[in-house]
């Protein structure tokens, strides 16, 4: 029993050891790194408006991130994700315009969202074609069909019950930097734990033995 738990003992270090020299605790420890020698030369970088206003404007582009890493995980790119995500608010926007209920309004774009992303997977699964073709053509078709219905106007006079992002969790969090923790835990955990999130990095690594080992024909 003695021997067990010494063997464990010495092993908690070299786990905290490879723990800390993954890909992405080293990419969080720059990141802090780079925050705290910012902040000693400007300390108003590490004010608390400043860091909210920091997380709040690139809350957006991380939740966006959480979904295109599985796809570059898994060996492949999607270009097209930013303009599906102008197409996208422009429903909702317009929805939310037109009177339409809030939650249709906030919904609705997830169902275009998903049925976009599963034609592309389907034609780069099934006929075989690149990724970035299959992308590349979807943001020219997505970029030119929203210049050619919205003819480049702005969409105004969106109802008070619209804006989600106002909303603050304990007064102290805004709602887009709350969803984009949430979505940032919950896919981490997903990729690690589950079955698909370890095909994905099986498939990422190497495709041929991916198939050899069954995850796809």
């Amino acid at each position: 029993m003695t021997a067990l738990a010494f063997r464990r003992a010495e092993a908690d270090p070299r786990r905290w050891l490879r723990m800390l020299s993954s890909q992405e605790a080293l990419l969080a420890i720059a990141v802090v790194g780079l925050a705290i020698v910012v902040g000693l030369d400007n300390p108003r970088f590490l004010a608390t408006r400043n860091l909210s206003d920091v997380l709040l404007g690139n809350a957006y582009v991380a939740v966006a991130a959480v979904g295109m890493s599985m796809v570059i995980v898994s060996g492949n790119i999607d270009i097209s994700v930013g303009a599906l995500i102008g197409v996208l608010a422009t429903i909702s926007g317009t929805l939310a315009v037109d009177g339409a209920p809030i939650a249709v309004t906030w919904l609705a774009p997830l169902v275009v969202g998903v049925l976009v992303m599963a034609l592309q997977g389907a034609v780069v699964a099934y006929l075989r074609i690149p990724a970035i073709v299959v992308t590349l053509g979807m943001l020219s078709i997505l970029k030119g069909g929203l210049i050619s219905v919205t003819g480049g106007k702005w969409i105004t006079d969106l109802p008070d019950s619209f804006h989600l992002a106002d909303i603050e969790f304990f007064g102290i969090v805004p709602m887009p930097v709350f969803l984009m923790i949430v979505a940032t835990i919950l896919a981490a955990w997903w990729m690690r734990n589950s079955a698909a999130g370890r095909a994905i990095y099986a498939t990422g690594g190497n495709a041929e033995a991916a198939r050899l080992c069954g995850i796809f024909r």
